[in-house]
């Protein structure tokens, strides 16, 4: 992203040579600029803490610093080794990371297409409380499964939770408690307070190939 900055300007000798090549004369010199430095916000020791977690993983790992927006750490695995783009990669192993079933090539912390699970219910409870289609003392009852349109779901405690509020729900992660949020917000309400919180649109990282991700609405449900 930032080579440009990084490599500088070459510089340039041209000399008067005799005809075995040795150097005899200087037409002109001009000097080399070296690149500017750049400071990343990426936190060293953080980034070997993530580093280390992932090495067999799959995944992704990004801490960001809320206050700011500075990425502190990010990894994604699994990965290539970049000096292999350094000059050619040859026709072999270019074939061999595209044919890949793990997806190498794909940058999973800005280009995975993945659903966003349960930090989810932090943007349906904005949605319920900011648009009033709940009360705020609105109680769901969790029986730790439920079935819709003919499929199983199960919650992460197979007794469920019996009747939770919106602050034991988001506080003990209650996957129920936002399907009724969610059947009376209608999609087009929490497509609306998702992308005002930012969803399904680009960060605008300074990084190549983010993808936006997507957060449906009835216009989209009815195009594609």
């Amino acid at each position: 992203m930032y080579n440009d900055t990084l490599m500088g300007t070459d510089g340039l000798r041209r000399v008067i040579v005799n005809s075995i090549g040795k150097e005899v004369g200087r037409l002109e010199q001009q000097d080399a600029i070296p690149g500017k430095p750049i400071q990343l916000t990426i936190d060293y020791d953080l980034q070997a803490v993530a580093d280390s977690y992932m090495a067999d993983k799959e995944g992704a790992v990004v801490a960001m610093d809320g206050r700011t927006g500075e990425i502190l750490a990010m990894v994604s695995r699994p990965t290539f080794v970049p000096k292999i783009f350094a000059v050619r990669i040859p026709a072999s192993e270019w074939r061999s990371l595209n044919s890949d079933e793990r997806t190498p090539l794909l940058n999973r912390a800005i280009q995975g297409q993945l659903a966003p699970g349960s930090v989810f219910k932090i943007v349906m409870a904005t949605a319920m409380l900011e648009s009033k289609a709940l009360p705020g003392n609105f109680t769901a009852y969790c029986p730790g499964h439920a079935d819709f349109y003919g499929r199983i779901f199960h919650c992460w405690r197979p007794a469920g939770h019996g009747i939770v509020d919106l602050h034991k729900a988001i506080v003990d992660s209650v996957t129920f408690s936002s399907i009724p949020i969610g059947q009376r917000l209608g999609i087009d309400r929490i497509h609306e307070y998702a992308t005002g919180l930012g969803l399904g649109r680009r960060t605008g990282i300074d990084l190549p190939s983010e993808e936006a991700g997507l957060i449906p609405s009835e216009e989209w449900v009815q195009r594609v």
